[in-house]
């Protein structure tokens, strides 16, 4: 019985993840093969973890994440010929003044992961924050554009800030 409901809820994480980890992960990739192996080896041991993962988005997208950089960096180690190329780049990279690169790519990452959040929002929800942002229309001008009223853009606009603090506080872009 338990391995059933187990069953269906790994189902419905992959029919309302699938799509957004692809978008995910070919943005870390640039390769849509890659992206698609990708995921599928993401759900693949999900499959096998699902009983323990406490919060399957997040564990989804960790996963994806970490086999997406996976895969940057075989397919970085695969177009170097040779160990001592390898070797001095990061002896250049170890001395060079620059910041630490991981740091960077980490910040990238988390950037990403907003962006992603705001490229998966209904396309109502787009408009709203166009009209607001870009077009510094009030929620009665954007009111009357969308034919709503301007208390229902105000409730609107209170959950995609409240959606997008949650995002940047489980990336610790925000504290």
């Amino acid at each position: 019985m338990q391995e059933a409901a187990l069953e269906i809820d790994s189902l419905s994480c992959f029919e309302k993840f699938e799509m957004p980890l692809l978008r995910y992960s070919y943005a870390l990739l640039e390769d849509q093969k890659l992206a698609k192996e990708v995921v599928k080896e993401t759900f693949m041991l999900f499959l096998n973890m699902a009983s323990e993962a406490t919060s399957p988005k997040t564990w989804l997208y960790r996963t994806t994440l970490n086999l997406s950089l996976k895969k940057i960096k075989s397919r970085k180690l695969a177009k170097t010929k040779d160990r001592q190329q390898q070797l001095s780049f990061f002896d250049e990279v170890r001395n060079s003044e620059s910041p630490d690169l991981e740091i960077e790519f980490g910040k990238n990452v988390k950037l990403l992961r907003a962006i992603h959040f705001l490229e998966s929002l209904p396309p109502q929800y787009k408009k709203i924050l166009k009209m607001k942002f870009e077009d510094n229309l009030s929620f009665i001008q954007i009111s009357s554009d969308l034919n709503l009223t301007a208390q229902q853009i105000s409730v609107k606009m209170g959950k995609m800030t409240r959606d997008l603090n949650d995002v940047l506080h489980e990336e610790g872009i925000c504290k």
